[in-house]
């Protein structure tokens, strides 16, 4: 269960259609985003939002007749640029290119999953580095926000760590660096 999805949907859901301009929903947002503590969590929450206006957009986009003169599409425009702008006060700077799909994530977790099936088998007498390993591919399913470039980076990064610490054998962290998409030569070896 992610309380944070279930949160930034209750609230772009109840917010959003009942605002009368993106300005006076981002200062709702701002406000919401008051209650987290976790950066991690305003920068989950934040994204999830952008994901929902972004999806409504792309719909309205599909059947609007007068694209250029369109208020809901101006609106929507203008609530993903604050969205992002708030975003990049976290340090967050996107392009479209490198924000992850729908799809593209259901892949890598599927991919992330398949990891860890395979590792069953590892469980029997090292559980412990298991649950190391099913922890991290975890938290690491909720950093999509994160982008692209930061996430395959953070992996990369975190699979190094874990290999040198016996956490993972050279077939899992290749399989790990795989997803990446980083040509590391010998450094895992």
């Amino acid at each position: 269960m992610d309380i944070v999805k279930d949160m930034a949907i209750d609230f772009v859901e109840n917010q959003y259609e009942y605002t009368d301009s993106p300005h006076q929903f981002i200062d709702k947002l701002k406000s919401e985003l008051y209650r987290y503590n976790n950066e991690s969590d305003k920068l989950h929450f934040i994204s999830i939002i952008r994901n929902f206006i972004q999806n409504d957009h792309d719909k309205h986009y599909k059947d609007c007749k007068n694209r250029e003169n369109c208020n809901e599409l101006k609106d929507y425009n203008k609530s993903l640029f604050f969205i992002d702008g708030i975003r990049t006060d976290y340090g967050i700077k996107l392009n479209k290119d490198d924000i992850f799909s729908e799809n593209e994530k259901k892949n890598y977790n599927n991919k992330l999953d398949q990891i860890l099936h395979d590792l069953q088998e590892m469980k029997q007498g090292q559980e412990i580095i298991y649950n190391d390993l099913l922890e991290e591919i975890e938290e690491l399913k909720k950093l999509y926000f994160l982008g692209k470039k930061n996430w395959k980076q953070l992996l990369a990064g975190k699979t190094v760590e874990m290999v040198a610490g016996g956490i993972v054998s050279e077939t899992v962290s290749t399989q790990l660096i795989r997803l990446t998409g980083i040509v590391t030569g010998n450094l895992l070896k």
